[in-house]
């Protein structure tokens, strides 16, 4: 069996702002594709739409908070920095 990569994905449909981000499976769509933006305001952006940013809901950063594509707007809500393991 064919080993199956994960993505953070917007759902379905064309990529605009406060639309939720769900983990699919890799299908190479523009509504899976990020830029990271290093900087005193790192973000990560839509590929498709650079004026979109990862986003945690209502400004909360917080447990088991909604994450969704928001205008950014450098908000420590969509600071973020990866991670490796």
């Amino acid at each position: 069996m064919a080993q199956r990569s994960y993505v953070l994905s917007t759902e379905d449909g064309n990529v605009f702002r406060n639309k939720r981000l769900v983990v699919k499976q890799w299908k190479n769509k523009s509504n899976q594709r990020f830029t990271y933006q290093k900087g005193s305001h790192a973000n990560f952006k839509m590929a498709a739409d650079q004026k979109l940013c990862i986003d945690s809901w209502r400004g909360r950063n917080v447990d088991n908070n909604k994450m969704i594509v928001w205008t950014c707007h450098k908000g420590q809500n969509q600071k973020f920095t990866p991670v490796t393991t």
